[in-house]
């Protein structure tokens, strides 16, 4: 087995809109329950992911890994929608401190300072929401989904994407100044998904 990379995970959940992509998932979920997995994975009109239809055999172990990879985004992606209802904790206010960018893995690195202390833990992997305005679950432009790197004193560390071609990276841009008060919000923790990731993509 081969050491597979988050990078290319975390590349496609951290530019997830948190209330549009794992909004209208209740249904989606519900399907899952009612074991009509594959007619809705592989039915793209119901997912609208142009989802390729698994074939009987494989070619190869990359063809099997590509076509997974796709069922498997699905799936976190209704786990994380899931979360919504059933892990995430209550926000919090943080400080803005420092935005870094790392231009070789193109993340940009936050530190955010505690305002308050609380009794909720952040620790690696955690998915976490950034927002301006305090969460009620209606959309707002500044926010995005970032995970925690390192938590320390009162301090996350955090990588965030930021497509700056669309709207709500570009408002969120604008007000990421330092010593800005934001309301962190802690989703749930990514060990599951991840782990998973890398079983799929070590395949050999």
């Amino acid at each position: 087995m081969q050491n597979t990379d988050l990078d290319s995970l975390y590349h496609v959940i951290l530019k997830w809109d948190y209330f549009v992509d794992l909004k209208e998932q209740e249904l989606f979920t519900r399907h899952l329950e009612e074991d009509k997995t594959w007619e809705l994975l592989l039915d793209s009109t119901k997912t609208n992911v142009g989802v390729q239809k698994v074939p009987l055999r494989f070619s190869s172990s990359e063809e099997y890994v590509a076509i997974f990879r796709q069922l498997f985004l699905i799936e976190a992606r209704a786990q994380l929608a899931r979360s919504k209802y059933t892990e995430r904790e209550d926000s919090e206010k943080f400080l803005l401190n420092l935005v870094k960018t790392d231009e070789k893995r193109n993340y940009f690195n936050f530190e955010l300072l505690r305002n308050v202390s609380k009794n909720i833990q952040y620790s690696n992997g955690d998915l976490i929401l950034i927002h301006l305005k305090q969460i009620n679950d209606e959309s707002q432009s500044e926010h995005t989904l970032a995970v925690v790197d390192k938590y320390t004193n009162g301090i996350i560390l955090c990588r965030v994407v930021l497509s700056m071609e669309t709207p709500r990276c570009q408002s969120l841009a604008k007000n990421l100044t330092k010593n800005s008060e934001w309301y962190i919000t802690k989703i749930c923790n990514m060990a599951t998904i991840t782990r998973e990731y890398q079983a799929l993509m070590s395949i050999d």
